[in-house]
């Protein structure tokens, strides 16, 4: 008897739960509403959020603070381009100017975003470690506003963020003339699935792009149901949040965080025999019978 596949087991260390978010709006953004050439422009060179990007991160920020219990965050992942910090920051951050627990909270709390004439700074109170990759950048090349800047500039702006990720100082990635492909893009979202798997921690928030979350998502779901492709395939809004599952499908030995919560049972060694034992003693002496007749014939 065949079962049909309508669903899958996966041990619990074998998945983690993914908050994929694109940026806010950001200058570039509305520019290129008006004028999609605009996105060739140098005024847009990594370009920053407007003051509709910030009110998209405030509302994203109450939306999650009002979720009931409140989602635990291990990791924030973050492309290191402005206006994804900037995202990443003024949604998981804790506003420099809102009043702490206690002034001590305060002083030990690091400054994730330093404030500037956009929007306050936000410090790291409360929030999970961020991280930031090359990997879930936009696509690269041609478009400045997927240039990024030095590294030392965003390490200064942003200072609680771990770029230790990140190699060069200056961007070699981004070429002036030339488009990152398709495919290649779509292969670079594949190696960062498998770094997000390789990492201990089980619920990360990623804060990427456009083009990035289609790639990343261009073939996902292909064992669900059509509505549910659609759903995972159809592009994001400014500041948009979707979480997902993400199972290792793959590995073939249980991950050190299932080991961990599970209980081994009893402790007598050996298989605790339940009630389908006699049936399977059963049918294996119905077995030897029916070949025992078989031979004596």
């Amino acid at each position: 008897m065949s079962v049909a596949a309508d669903w899958a087991w996966y041990p619990f260390g074998q998945s983690k739960t993914i908050f994929l978010i694109r940026h806010a709006q950001g200058h570039h953004n509305v520019a290129g509403e008006k004028d999609i050439a605009a996105y060739k422009s140098w005024d847009w060179a990594d370009a920053s959020l407007t003051p509709l990007g910030f009110s998209q991160t405030r509302s994203l920020r109450r939306h999650l603070a009002q979720l009931s219990p409140a989602p635990r965050l291990d990791l924030v992942v973050v492309s290191p381009l402005t206006r994804t910090l900037q995202t990443a920051c003024a949604v998981f951050g804790t506003p420099a100017d809102e009043k702490p627990p206690s002034a001590g909270d305060q002083q030990a709390a690091p400054v994730l975003m330093l404030p500037s004439d956009e929007a306050p700074g936000f410090t790291s109170s409360g929030a999970p470690p961020f991280v930031a990759t090359e990997l879930c950048r936009e696509h690269y090349g041609l478009h400045p506003c997927d240039a990024r800047q030095s590294l030392s500039h965003y390490a200064k702006t942003f200072p609680a963020v771990d770029f230790s990720q990140v190699e060069s100082e200056e961007d070699v990635l981004w070429k002036p003339d030339i488009r990152e492909s398709d495919d290649d893009l779509l292969e670079r979202s594949h190696h960062f699935v498998k770094w997000l798997l390789q990492r201990p921690e089980e619920r990360i928030a990623v804060v990427t792009h456009s083009g990035f979350l289609h790639a990343l998502l261009s073939h996902a779901g292909h064992d669900c149901p059509p509505p549910v492709q659609d759903y995972l395939r159809t592009g994001f809004r400014n500041c948009e949040l979707r979480v997902l599952t993400l199972a290792n499908k793959r590995n073939g030995s249980v991950a050190p965080t299932s080991i961990g919560l599970n209980f081994p049972g009893g402790h007598p060694s050996g298989p605790s025999a339940g009630s389908d034992l006699l049936d399977d003693v059963e049918g294996t002496v119905k077995e030897q019978e029916a070949s025992d007749d078989a031979n004596k014939s």
